[in-house]
């Protein structure tokens, strides 16, 4: 059943990364939601080793595989580098192109970027992380110089952000101290 519908999964970068664990809950999520009278699921992707050409991701595969009932077959093809084109480049080249719209988006611009706000439900992953994730010092200190050019009712987002030098170590001193 090909649709030509593109399935968008939006996060910051305090929530969750970008690597198997979490591309591995996204694809878990759309399968799980495919209808049931799908028996075979062929999915391409490109050669990103961190992101979906791995055991996490053939793992993820299997267990989706033995913990439902409808679909039998998934198919994971990958795609030679510098020589194909996937279906979603172009959705990846309609983003880009509405970025120029909001040069520093926010939640709900992002959202209508990557054309989320349709009249399906949105969905809510469960969170793979007890608490939000610290972004880079550096990075950090870029977002701070760039508040003048953000809204001031997104500051407090920002500003709040945690950052690794931020993390206070809670391990137990030794006695040798």
């Amino acid at each position: 059943m090909v649709t030509s519908k593109a399935s968008c999964y939006l996060w910051n970068e305090t929530l969750a990364k970008r690597g198997a664990n979490d591309m591995g809950s996204c694809i878990f999520h759309y399968l799980s939601n495919l209808p049931s009278q799908v028996t075979h699921v062929i999915m391409y992707s490109d050669c990103c080793p961190g992101q979906n050409k791995n055991s996490i991701i053939i793992a993820m595969c299997l267990y989706f595989l033995e913990h439902q009932d409808s679909i039998k077959v998934i198919d994971h093809k990958f795609m030679v580098p510098g020589h194909s084109r996937m279906e979603c480049d172009s959705d990846h080249a309609k983003i880009k192109k509405a970025r120029k719209r909001y040069p520093f988006p926010i939640k709900e611009e992002f959202q209508e970027m990557n054309m989320m706000k349709r009249k399906s439900i949105n969905c809510i992953l469960p969170k793979a992380y007890e608490d939000t994730l610290p972004i880079s010092d550096e990075k950090k200190k870029d977002i701070v110089s760039l508040l003048n050019l953000i809204p001031e009712v997104y500051h407090d987002f920002y500003k709040n952000i945690k950052s690794k030098g931020d993390i206070t170590d809670l391990l137990i001193s030794s006695d040798e101290d």
